[in-house]
């Protein structure tokens, strides 16, 4: 009742502020007027504009959304966001990202489960599967330019109790230098027993350039911590009941979890510094300096953490406990790492850049356990000095072709050698139909998790030195037909020596390829003030498809209506979206690793269409969101699953809100 009345103020506060940030702009009709509407309102505008009273000696700068800018590693900068449209709606989660090829739990901040093939994007790391979804990258922080102090509010209702709040403030004390705090805090907790979650994510960065942009700096330090508690999924009773849609259980928590005492936790910190010097000045045809030719380094030191512990002695896993040791998994990751590089940029067709990298990492696990190496084959610690090359290229020929790509190999004496190369193609052929080719190679040692673990329980202790590099092969082709408002994407996928866990959570390579085929499209019709968004993706396996088992169709349908509202001053987007995928056996999650495996018992999920309503507001440049998930949960009981011993999301009411506050 609390949370209930809780959402009710919530609800009502925002509803209050929207009416009191609601102004005349002027009167317009038509539904293509729209787009007009969102650009008017992405500007701060001048109110003494509209004051009449006679001019003075006081010059007001008048800024607008251009003035507010934020760009992240290798992209280039964009404007911030206020506009409100179907992908802000997708993207308003706790994981920030458009959930359309995964599954979600029944909880935040858990894992995600895949629906389509993956890349993985962290493999020499000990963050696991399970953690990453919420886990900020070197490649995923921002960094600000910004003309007045910015505030940025990301707010999204736990569930049954709880909150989550995405906090960032940043301000440029002058044109040359900006600072930034971002603040993720989560707990909720969950609608299950042993189900609680909570994120504590804290992020600041900073930027510099002198005034003729001849040294440019930016820097981040990165604290993470994300914590769980550890269920397992329904003992067998209480998953029959679950599927039975017996009323017994209708209030959740009479349902009994598999494991009853246990956690984990994955830590980070992070800290990150980059700096370039102009070497040679050179004037361009505008008669400003320009530095073509740049030395560049670049710092990064990591340290993290992974542990997993069970308060009190657990009988659902089937292996043997080592005697007279704590039940507690515990390792940790060190790694120093130092690029130099050379770059030459001419104008803003080429850009090149290349040079050499060194690597210094650590290995090692928990000496509480006093394991004896010789007994099971664990290394405590491992220690790997590497060094590399690497190099970018970036080409751009009249905005019509723009060519990126991006090469990186290294070797060291325990990992053995890693390479990487992705390209990206994007070329307009006819005028009006772009395309998007993209074609990734890499070769590296599996993921470190893979790789030997330290565990008491006695199967979990692995070293896996004799495992082969891991190499894949992927092939993106996309397009766009604007006029019809379609795109339309192929990808295939090839991976050698691919790793798996199976069905006792212990890493299998295969001896032979595992090969994926995949096609895609999304078609966005409109007629009058009603918006459809219709997405589909086939998948076909074509080789050892058993080891990664995946739906073979994936679809979503959203229809809404769109229109302005407060004289218009607002926008409305109101509809109902249908997520489906087609049943397939799917993998099931293990606490201790935190990771995917196997199970081997056959149980599927899938062939269940999720129906969410919502209802979204912009004003200016707040965004409210109000959405109720899974709504056919009300007469299709049972039938929804995260993973075979995992329930979906019940219906609930989920409130969200998104805030830009320029001063």
């Amino acid at each position: 009742m609390r949370s209930l009345k809780t959402k009710f103020h919530i609800v009502f506060f925002c509803l209050l502020g929207v009416l009191s940030l609601a102004q005349p702009i002027g009167t317009q009709t038509g539904a293509d007027r729209l787009h007009e509407l969102n650009r008017l309102n992405d500007t701060i505008r001048n109110v003494r504009d509209t004051l009449d009273s006679p001019p003075d000696s006081l010059q007001i700068f008048q800024t607008t959304i251009s003035d507010y800018q934020y760009w992240k590693l290798n992209q280039p900068k964009q404007n911030l966001d206020t506009t409100l449209t179907i992908d802000h709606y997708y993207r308003h989660n706790v994981y920030q990202k458009d959930l359309f090829g995964y599954q979600i739990f029944p909880n935040h901040n858990q894992a995600l489960n895949p629906l389509k093939p993956q890349l993985r994007q962290h493999a020499f790391s000990i963050l696991p599967v399970g953690k990453s979804f919420q886990y900020v990258g070197v490649e995923d922080v921002r960094y600000f330019d910004v003309k007045t102090p910015t505030t940025e509010f990301f707010y999204e209702s736990g569930v049954k109790e709880g909150q989550n709040l995405i906090t960032t403030f940043t301000h440029n004390p002058n044109s040359q230098i900006n600072y930034a705090i971002t603040y993720q805090g989560l707990r909720s907790q969950g609608s299950y027993l042993r189900q609680l979650a909570a994120r504590n994510n804290l992020i600041a960065s900073a930027n510099y350039h002198t005034r003729n942009y001849r040294y440019n700096a930016k820097m981040h330090i990165a604290s993470h911590r994300l914590d769980n508690e550890e269920n397992a999924g329904l003992n067998p009773e209480s998953l029959q009941g679950f599927l039975q849609a017996d009323p017994r259980f209708f209030n959740r928590v009479r349902l009994t979890p598999n494991l009853q005492s246990a956690q984990s936790t994955f830590g980070e910190k992070r800290g990150y510094f980059e700096h370039s010097f102009g070497v040679i000045p050179s004037t361009d045809t505008a008669n400003h300096t320009t530095y073509p030719l740049r030395i560049r380094h670049r710092f990064t030191y990591t340290s993290q953490h992974f542990e997993y512990l069970e308060n009190q002695p657990e009988t659902y896993y089937p292996f043997v406990v080592l005697p007279e040791v704590e039940r507690r998994n515990n390792k940790i990751f060190n790694k120093l790492e130092n690029v130099g590089t050379l770059e030459y940029n001419w104008r803003e067709n080429l850009w090149l850049e290349a040079g050499i990298l060194h690597q210094s990492s650590q290995l090692k696990f928990d000496p509480s356990l006093a394991l004896s190496e010789e007994e099971f084959s664990v290394s405590p610690s491992l220690s790997e000095q590497r060094l590399g090359a690497l190099a970018q290229l970036k080409f751009l020929w009249r905005e019509r072709v723009n060519l990126h790509s991006q090469a990186e190999i290294t070797h060291g004496n325990i990992w053995g050698s890693r390479f990487l190369l992705h390209n990206s193609l994007y070329f307009e052929p006819i005028e009006g139909y772009p395309v998007q080719a993209d074609f990734n190679v890499g070769s590296h040692y599996p993921a470190l998790n893979y790789f030997n673990n330290q565990s008491f329980y006695q199967p979990l202790n692995f070293q896996n030195s004799q495992f082969s590099n891991t190499a894949y092969q992927n092939i993106n082709l996309s397009t766009q037909i604007s006029r019809y408002r379609l795109s339309v994407i192929a990808q295939a996928y090839n991976y050698s020596n691919y790793v798996y866990l199976n069905s006792e959570m212990l890493p299998t390579q295969l001896s032979s390829d595992l090969r994926y085929a995949t096609v895609g499209a999304r078609f966005q019709p409109t007629w009058r003030k009603f918006n459809f968004d219709l997405q589909a993706l086939y998948q076909q396996s074509l080789q050892n498809g058993q080891h990664m088992p995946l739906p073979s169709v994936v679809a979503r349908a959203t229809a809404y209506y769109s229109t302005a509202a407060f004289q218009n001053n607002a926008h409305i987007n109101t509809g109902a979206s249908i997520y489906w995928y087609s049943a397939f056996e799917s993998p099931e999650f293990s606490p201790i690793l935190n990771e995917f495996y196997l199970p081997g018992h056959g149980g599927k999920i899938g062939n269940y269409p999720q129906l969410d309503g919502f209802f979204n507001l912009r004003v200016q440049r707040m965004r409210i969101y109000l959405r109720g998930e899974n709504i056919n949960s009300f007469f299709m009981r049972g039938n929804y699953l995260s993973t075979p011993q995992n329930p979906a999301r019940d219906f609930r009411l989920q409130i969200g809100i998104h805030w830009f506050l320029f001063t």
